[in-house]
């Protein structure tokens, strides 16, 4: 609810999350406010420029540098109604859907390393856990899988974006299991936010930092899985075949493990995709 004298907006990739993060930053704006708005040529800078421009009139500045502009303009009184919540498909047999906020990964549909997760962890002869952690959980595909085959079983809803967290926050209340999980807003470069540890950790790493291809973020999250994760437990990766995760997991699971070593194997594999366990025994 508060009012500041001036938004900035990064545009993204995806023009939904762009047009939501701007609807967001024109309501902390007085009239007399001012909106800046910034982004790579190659990103489409100039068409959400245009698109201002058709809002709120001439901007009153815009910077250019050889790949990227900055462009500011007065707030007034153009509407930015927010995009909606889309529905995605729950689970592989799309018999249940979730809700998913703008610029959320996955919010065009299960992609297909979620997919082939969702698909062996409903196989997957496991322990019952007491405690289920989704490391980067998006809006919730795999917890509340996890949660759907295990009734018993806790969850905790781990993510950088705060626009997921909102995402799963919203899907546990529609499924009525929020008293089964706890959801926290979180960069896997902080603390663990809990001292609990998880018998089953599941994750699907983000690729990229920014716009480039990366691990980074990846074994960011590996390195708090090797905390986070119990005696006896197990976490399974699933990741694009062609990322080099099996080293880093070995090299903390197995060469310098906290506590008894670990094995990692390949429980399945499709074109892209490749799913990765790693139990301590």
């Amino acid at each position: 609810g508060a009012q500041f004298s001036q938004a900035l907006v990064r545009i993204g990739k995806g023009r939904d999350a762009t047009w939501a993060a701007l609807a967001q930053a024109a309501t902390a704006l007085p009239a007399d406010g001012v909106l800046v708005i910034t982004g790579a040529n190659d990103l489409g800078i100039d068409g959400w420029i245009r698109r201002l421009r058709e809002r709120l009139g001439e901007p009153l500045r815009v910077h250019a540098r050889a790949k990227a502009k900055v462009a500011q303009f007065r707030r007034g009184d153009g509407a930015f109604p927010p995009p909606p919540a889309t529905r995605v498909p729950r689970n592989v047999d799309g018999t249940d859907t979730l809700q998913v906020e703008p610029g959320v990964f996955s919010g065009d549909g299960l992609d297909e390393g979620t997919a082939l997760l969702l698909t062996h962890l409903a196989t997957l002869a496991l322990p019952t856990p007491r405690l289920i952690a989704d490391l980067g959980c998006g809006a919730g595909h795999l917890a509340l899988g996890a949660l759907t085959r295990w009734p018993t079983a806790q969850a905790l809803c781990l993510d950088a974006d705060h626009r997921a967290i909102d995402s799963v926050a919203r899907n546990l209340d529609d499924l009525g299991w929020r008293a089964r999980a706890t959801v926290v807003w979180w960069d896997a470069a902080e603390a663990l936010p809990t001292a609990e540890r998880a018998d089953l950790i599941l994750i699907n790493p983000p690729a990229h930092q920014g716009d480039e291809v990366s691990i980074a973020p990846a074994l960011a999250m590996f390195r708090a899985t090797a905390a986070l994760l119990a005696p006896g437990g197990t976490v399974l990766v699933v990741a694009n075949r062609r990322l080099p995760y099996e080293q880093p997991l070995t090299q903390l699971f197995v060469q310098q493990p906290l506590w008894r070593p670990g094995t990692i194997t390949v429980v399945a594999t499709t074109a892209g995709f490749k799913l990765l366990s790693v139990r301590h025994e």
